[in-house]
């Protein structure tokens, strides 16, 4: 049996990466829990390939602007942009502003230069 690479893995896939804030008004179990579902639209649109949501932890004592991460993969194929300036994306986008948690995006276009040691 072969062992296959994890899709997040392979170099070439490109990916939408969503950076939260800890909403004010929200515990951490209700804001994961309010995520998910807000979410789970994005997971359904045309050309996303999945959706991960991700609690982050701090790394030692480096500042820590962003508590939730959404990595959102896109089909092959499919441009990031599109998925991004979809009517479904920016609705998610507009929610996540008026519940406090300061949405910001990056595009990962997978490529980039390996560094090793």
């Amino acid at each position: 049996m072969v062992a296959r690479t994890p899709r997040s893995t392979i170099d070439g896939v490109p990916r939408i990466l969503l950076l939260c804030e800890q909403p004010p008004t929200l515990g951490s179990r209700e804001a994961g829990a309010w995520l998910r579902d807000a979410l789970a639209g994005i997971a359904r649109a045309d050309g996303v390939a999945g959706v991960r949501l991700v609690a982050l932890e701090r790394a030692g004592r480096a500042p820590h602007p962003w508590e939730w991460m959404a990595r959102i993969d896109v089909h092959d194929g499919t441009p990031p942009e599109d998925v991004v300036s979809s009517a479904r994306f920016a609705e998610l986008l507009g929610d996540l502003r008026v519940v406090g948690m300061r949405p910001e995006l990056v595009i990962d276009p997978g490529t980039g230069e390996r560094v090793r040691p």
